[in-house]
């Protein structure tokens, strides 16, 4: 009875959570959230793939103090260039970047976290 019973609880929680946090269910969650230690334990990387050519935005949680080195593997799409925006949990804009994918095919961007807690990356094809 118990088995069955959690992943009923599970799904409420869940419906609960995107009720209270609206901004969850407007944004796409990380996709390829497989974050790899580069060697050095304050260093992540994470591989995000843009999947279509419209603006899509990621949400994020990211841990005060670590260097996160966002990759984004972008597919053979008509845009030449690519605007990379960070947002913080009130949006406020905390770094933007516009790459030239015929000089930089695979767009990265570091980012230095400076406080625990919800980040957005907005891709916007240009």
């Amino acid at each position: 009875m118990k088995e069955n019973l959690r992943p009923f609880l599970l799904l409420i929680a869940c419906s609960l959570a995107l009720a209270v946090f609206p901004a969850f269910a407007q944004t796409k969650p990380v996709e390829a959230v497989a974050a790899k230690t580069t060697g050095v334990p304050t260093e992540k990387k994470i591989v995000f793939s843009l999947k279509e050519q419209k603006e899509t935005e990621y949400t994020c949680v990211f841990t005060k103090g670590i260097n996160y080195q966002l990759n984004l593997n972008v597919p053979e799409i008509a845009a030449t260039k690519l605007s990379l925006k960070i947002f913080d949990s009130q949006r406020k804009e905390l770094m933007s970047k516009i790459t030239n994918l015929k000089n930089e095919p695979i767009p990265i961007l570091n980012f230095n976290c400076p406080t625990t807690g919800l980040y957005f990356l907005k891709v916007t094809p240009l």
